[in-house]
Order: C-alpha cells, then sequence, then structure tokens
C-alpha cells in the first residue's frame, strides 16, 4: 500500500515536482510547508499547445479527456514533464547549475529539438494511434473543422528559473517561476503568426551544434 501510495504521488508531482517536493518541502514530520523560498535553476523550457482545442473540447465532449491523455503520453516520454493546463504541456531539460548559457550544451538542447520534432513526427504521419485517429476523425470534428488532425505548436528557450512549491497547505503544485519560462510560451504563440510548428530562441539555437544549426532557418528579429 506505501508503495502504491508512494508511486501516486511521483505520478502526480511528475519527475521534476517529486525532487522538488522532496528536497525542498518536507519537515521533519512528514508535512508539506509551501512558505518556503524557492531554489534557482537552470533549463531549457519548452512549452506546447494542441491546436484547435475548443473545437475538440466541444466535439469530441467526454473523450476529450483521452484525446489529451494519448498526446500526453508522446510527450512525457522526454524531457521532465511538468504542468498540463488543458491544452498546454510545460516540460524542462534540467542543466547543471552552474551551466554557462553562452556555452555549447548540444547534448540537452539537441534532446529538447529532437522531443518536438518527434511528436509533429508522430502526429502527422502517424496520428499516435488509432485511437487518436478515431478520436480525430469524429463527424463533428471534421464537420467543424474539415481535414483536421491533431497538431502542436511548441516553443522552446533557455534561462534560469525559480523551482518550487506554489499553492497553501490545501493545495500545491510543483513548478517553475520566470520569464524565461514565459518567453518560451510566447514562442509558441509566434509559431501561429509565422506558420510553423517549432520556433525556438536564439539561445536555444547557439546550443546546438553547428551541422544540427544549418537544418534550422532564421525567421525573424523580435524584441
Amino acid at each position: 500500500a506505501i508503495k502504491k501510495f508512494g508511486k501516486l504521488l511521483q505520478i502526480a508531482f511528475g519527475e521534476a515536482g517529486s525532487e522538488i517536493i522532496g528536497k525542498n518541502n518536507m519537515e521533519s514530520d512528514g508535512a508539506v510547508n509551501p512558505m518556503v523560498a524557492g531554489r534557482k535553476m537552470q533549463a531549457i523550457f519548452g512549452f506546447a499547445i494542441i491546436r484547435a482545442f475548443t473545437d475538440c473540447t466541444e466535439c469530441l465532449q467526454e473523450e476529450v479527456m483521452l484525446f489529451v491523455n494519448t498526446i500526453a503520453d508522446i510527450l512525457h516520454r522526454s524531457g521532465a514533464p511538468n504542468k498540463n493546463i488543458g491544452d498546454a504541456f510545460l516540460l524542462a531539460w534540467r542543466l547543471p547549475d552552474a551551466a554557462d548559457l553562452s556555452a555549447p550544451h548540444d547534448d540537452i538542447a539537441e534532446c529538447a529539438l529532437r522531443a518536438c520534432v518527434r511528436t509533429c513526427v508522430v502526429l502527422a504521419e502517424t496520428q499516435a494511434s488509432d485511437s487518436l485517429r478515431r478520436m480525430t476523425e469524429n463527424p463533428k470534428i471534421q464537420e467543424r473543422l474539415p481535414g483536421y488532425t491533431t497538431s502542436m505548436g511548441y516553443g522552446l528557450h533557455v534561462g534560469w528559473a525559480i523551482e518550487g512549491a506554489i499553492g497553501s497547505m490545501l493545495k500545491i503544485d510543483a513548478s517553475y517561476l520566470s520569464p524565461n519560462v514565459n518567453l518560451a510560451a510566447r514562442l509558441e504563440t509566434g509559431t501561429n503568426q509565422f506558420g510553423v510548428d517549432i520556433l525556438i530562441s536564439e539561445q536555444v539555437f547557439s546550443m546546438i551544434r553547428p551541422d544540427l544549426q544549418r537544418l534550422l532557418r532564421k525567421i525573424d528579429c523580435v524584441t
């Protein structure tokens, strides 16, 4: 029973959340104290959003949970999944605390980029599974969005963040607070404006090895 309970907590908080709660917020009596300072860390943050989600929710009704969880199963296979708010997912690829963000970290940066590309390919070419394909072929969805297939937008940015438990004694979430996390979300929003699936910041681009950089293209300079 204790093992099952521990496993449920690990799933509820996620890989990153379990570490945050375990290291920073457990008091000697086992109670969680959210009123403690966070911890500064560095990571590549990925923000992903399911497109046309409002339409899918209205058409799928109860099945929308299966729809979201099928996509989550693909996304969560890489990176440390942190949060899901409806159609949005936040993932983090942690960097060493003393890492120089101006220096290459091609292994971690490429892992983050590869995760986005892999999800794009899986969703676009195979629709991930028979169940996902069946849901997107729902007559109500196809009537509203002819030819609809599941697609997502992705934003990647790197920088510092404060990790910790956010909330109260009644409900807490383990998460990251930072303008760098917000910028990853802004980059995802830009995918609709530029007509692409993935946008990465110049900082993430500089961390990738040159032969892979040549496969990417600069699309704008944004202030």
